[in-house]
């Protein structure tokens, strides 16, 4: 039998659309964490869904399927009280909760540690989409991790100006 992956046994939930998110949690289920996608399939899911050139069947492409490889899917409505319940339900075996919404989404739907904690206090959370540290995660490890990649990526933007003129 092959030895377990190094992330086998951690729980993450998400919440993501785009670039970094499904991509740095598909890496974390590559190495082993059960990675549960959370989408609200009454604002239409994960936008990448119905993102072509390529489509693989209804609500289904290939651009989906290459940032969502090895994860699960859930279908919820955090706005709906039966969505929000399931959800904590969720949220009571999970390590961490994970999200790269903009501004003031995680709050308003209560991703945010502030809200999770009361349901599971050691449950992590996390934000890939702000770059202002103090409002990615009421957790330090969390933001001291995304200090070092703005540190990193400033380093790489000032040193290949043409990077973050790219990038923009």
């Amino acid at each position: 039998m092959p030895p377990a992956l190094p992330l086998t046994g951690l729980r993450i939930l998400t919440f993501e659309n785009f670039g970094a998110g499904p991509f740095g949690s598909m890496y974390l289920a590559d190495l082993g964490a059960e990675v549960i996608k959370i989408e609200n399939r009454d604002q239409g899911g994960d936008a990448t869904r119905s993102m072509g050139p390529f489509f693989l069947g209804e609500h289904d492409s290939q651009f989906f399927q290459a940032f969502n490889l090895n994860k699960k899917s859930v279908t919820l409505n955090l706005k709906h009280v039966a969505g929000r319940e399931a959800f904590h339900r969720l949220v009571r075996t999970a390590d961490v909760v994970l999200n790269n919404l903009r501004g003031d989404q995680p709050a308003k739907l209560c991703l945010d540690y502030a809200a999770l904690g009361s349901i599971h206090p050691r449950v992590r959370t996390g934000i890939s989409s702000n770059p202002n540290p103090t409002a990615i995660s009421s957790d330090p490890v969390i933001r001291i991790g995304w200090e070092r990649v703005e540190k990193t990526s400033a380093v790489i933007f000032s040193a290949n100006p043409s990077i973050a003129t790219i990038s923009r």
